[in-house]
């Protein structure tokens, strides 16, 4: 995993990818947003009888998904649309497994990248500039493709799909929370 250091700037964190419309959309509205006020995670959760804050929900989708999808410590997860890196920051904390986060919003990358060193976790967690409808990593790189409210973003969602596929073969897909398992 490559470790960023706290003095890379968020234009430095990736190259340009040569994005489209939709794209430039999406990332001129997420280079804007912050994270819920009091809760470093911009994702909804999942609220139960329970859950007393936004991040007590947040957790507890994590719980959930990561039971749901059986994942195991030491397992390979691509985090596509990864956000500001919280969830990557759960999932290595809490599962013991190698993330490896991609978005298109290089803001979120950067932060996503301050949050990992800060934690302590570069040597589980790295953050790429890649489009999840064409990473271009080799087939089968992992073991989980897990996706938290992202792929509603794209246009090319059947894309989407069909990568995940292709990253994780052999395991179903799952849109819109965890994608795919090998």
């Amino acid at each position: 995993m490559t470790e960023t250091t706290e003095k890379e700037s968020p234009a430095a964190a990736s190259p340009n990818l040569g994005l489209a419309d939709d794209d430039r959309r999406v990332v001129a509205f997420y280079e804007g947003l912050l994270p819920f006020r009091g809760s470093p995670s911009i994702h909804l959760g999942f609220w139960d009888g329970t859950t007393g804050s936004h991040r007590e929900a947040v957790a507890n989708m994590n719980r959930v998904l990561a039971g749901w999808v059986g994942l195991q410590a030491g397992e390979r997860v691509l985090d596509a649309g990864r956000g500001f890196g919280c969830g990557a920051v759960w999932l290595a904390e809490e599962m013991g497994v190698q993330v490896t986060g991609i978005n298109i919003v290089p803001a979120q990358i950067y932060g996503a990248r301050r949050l990992a060193h800060r934690r302590g976790l570069s040597h589980l967690i790295s953050f790429e500039h890649r489009d999840f409808t064409l990473t271009g990593f080799l087939d089968e790189s992992f073991d989980v493709v897990w996706v938290v409210e992202s792929i509603c973003h794209t246009p090319e969602k059947q894309s989407f799909m069909d990568e995940a596929r292709r990253q994780a073969l052999g395991r179903r897909p799952v849109p819109n929370a965890v994608s795919s398992r090998r």
